[in-house]
C-alpha cells in the first residue's frame, strides 16, 4: 500500500482544471462559497439556486465537484 505525506501548510491546491457545480437556495451563500473556491482558482462554477436548475446543468455537462446543501428551505438537497 502506498502512503501519501500529509499536505505542509505551503502546499498550494490548484483546481484551475476543474468545474464544479455549487447548489444553495440562498445567493449569500453560493457567492461566499464561489469566493472560497476562487483562491483554489476554481473559476468554471455553475451556481444553482434550486434542484432543477442543478438537474438541468447536469445535461450536457461534467463537473469535477458538486456542493449541495442538504438543508434547503422548500427543496431537499439530500434527493439531488
Amino acid at each position: 500500500m502506498t502512503t501519501v505525506p500529509p499536505l505542509s501548510s505551503s502546499t498550494k491546491v490548484d483546481l484551475s482544471r476543474s468545474r464544479a457545480l455549487l447548489l444553495d437556495d440562498n445567493r449569500a451563500h453560493l457567492d461566499m462559497l464561489g469566493g472560497v473556491l476562487n483562491g483554489f482558482d476554481l473559476r468554471k462554477q455553475n451556481k444553482c439556486e434550486t434542484v432543477e436548475a442543478a438537474k438541468d446543468a447536469l445535461y450536457g455537462a461534467q463537473f469535477d465537484l458538486v456542493m449541495v446543501e442538504a438543508a434547503m428551505a422548500n427543496e431537499d438537497g439530500f434527493e439531488f
